[in-house]
């Protein structure tokens, strides 16, 4: 019920979050934001879907032990209130970032100390992150394979990426399509670039 307080829940066992609080996502139960920092996620391999379509979610998590996450893809999706700080969380073995602040409306923390150095796909990463403007240009990606509507219609982003290493991205198609403030020199890509990969509509 709405008044079932899970904030204290012993979640130290658990290994996987997938769509946690999926069954707050329809039936009017939109409005979840309950306080979760002292859950223990120290084991917790996936956070897929987690806080996806969480309306109103805006607690502190980022004292969260995310160590052991693989799989973040959509945590963050269409989290409309959600904007707290995430920058000491440890990403190391994060390998799928895929649409994972994907609509998230007022996101717009420091996240560029994060070791994205595992992930292999950011496809539609920050797609309708309206105020997301922060300085990733130092992340490692040399991995990532997909990068796809990664900065689609990100409205406010204009950060340099000249030093990514993109030498492994197979497709960014539509990766910076109706992103408006985007004004940045990409011309460092071309000699780290493959010859067969897919740029339609990059811009």
């Amino acid at each position: 019920s709405d008044d079932d307080d899970i904030s204290c829940w012993n979640t130290a066992g658990i290994t996987n979050m997938d769509r946690a609080f999926w069954s707050y996502s329809y039936g009017g139960l939109k409005l979840f934001n309950d306080p979760l920092e002292c859950w223990n996620v120290g084991q917790v391999t996936s956070m897929n879907l987690m806080f996806f379509n969480k309306k109103k979610f805006n607690q502190p998590i980022g004292s969260w032990d995310v160590s052991q996450v693989k799989d973040m893809e959509d945590m963050f999706s269409d989290s409309e209130s959600f904007n707290q700080p995430l920058d000491s969380w440890d990403v190391s073995q994060v390998e799928n970032m895929r649409l994972m602040f994907y609509y998230a409306d007022v996101f717009n923390q420091s996240i560029g100390s994060w070791n994205v150095s595992q992930v292999t796909d950011m496809y539609n990463m920050f797609k309708s992150a309206y105020v997301f403007n922060q300085s990733i240009g130092s992340w490692n990606v040399s991995q990532v394979t997909d990068m796809r509507q990664m900065i689609y219609n990100a409205l406010s982003f204009n950060q340099p990426l000249d030093t990514w290493d993109v030498s492994k991205v197979k497709t960014m198609s539509r990766m910076f399509r109706d992103s408006p403030s985007f004004n940045q020199c990409l011309s460092t890509w071309a000699e780290k670039t493959s010859d067969t990969v897919n740029t339609f509509g990059m811009f």
